[in-house]
């Protein structure tokens, strides 16, 4: 690190300078590349960060992308600037437009939820649940006493399936005897439980029949950007 005097701190080397997110949106024309870039220097700025940002007309992590970037380095080093490129598009960071996912699937956030329903034995039950990767659903017998028999469960992820929760009719003039399409949005699992019910509910305990159970679930669902 260079020693520290007053003349360096009223006239700061570009390290040390302000380095503003340079938001790169539109298409990059370069001539206003190096237009901008000149702007920066003049207004006392040390360098910037190159950051892909929505609006951005050539594809990202491309040649053309590429061939954006030299022209901002090239113009930066004619003008002492430092240059850092930034691994955002758009937000949060380090997702590189959702390549880095996409490349290494197992580099995912996943979130563990567990949701617990509890009904009275050989009752309907109908709940909405998370779209989410099941990992584990069944109904657990509960005695009298509270006590939950884990050795007695019932496996229901059969009695779960994928369920369109918000259907839209639209006119949308498809023909002349129909002028109506039907759509559907928020996909969610859903469980309908009758068979499962009725077992778990049957079931007997030293002589006494059971008065509920629960439904235990787990969904493991990666986080979105």
């Amino acid at each position: 690190m260079a020693e520290f005097t007053m003349q360096s701190f009223q006239n700061p080397d570009a390290t040390y300078r302000i380095h503003p997110f340079w938001f790169w949106n539109g298409e990059m024309d370069d001539d206003q590349i190096r237009y901008q870039i000149d702007e920066m220097a003049d207004k006392g700025l040390g360098g910037f960060f190159v950051c892909a940002r929505q609006g951005l007309e050539v594809p990202y992590l491309s040649d053309a992308w590429f061939d954006k970037v030299r022209v901002a380095v090239e113009a930066a080093q004619r003008r002492n600037l430092n240059v850092w490129l930034y691994d955002e598009y758009p937000y949060p960071s380090g997702i590189a437009g959702g390549e880095v996912t996409l490349e290494h699937p197992e580099a995912k956030h996943y979130t563990l939820t567990h949701r617990a329903e509890r009904v009275q034995g050989g009752e309907h039950l109908s709940v909405e649940l998370p779209w989410a990767r099941i990992l584990y659903a069944k109904a657990i017998p509960v005695s009298p006493s509270g006590d939950k028999l884990w050795k007695e469960a019932v496996d229901v992820r059969s009695a779960i399936g994928n369920y369109q929760a918000e259907p839209i009719f639209q006119k949308a003039g498809l023909t002349a005897y129909n002028q109506k399409r039907f759509f559907t949005y928020r996909t969610v699992q859903k469980i309908e439980c009758d068979r499962a019910c009725r077992r778990v509910g049957s079931i007997d305990h030293a002589g006494k029949r059971n008065r509920g159970f629960q439904i235990l679930r787990d969904v493991r669902r990666p986080v979105q950007p």
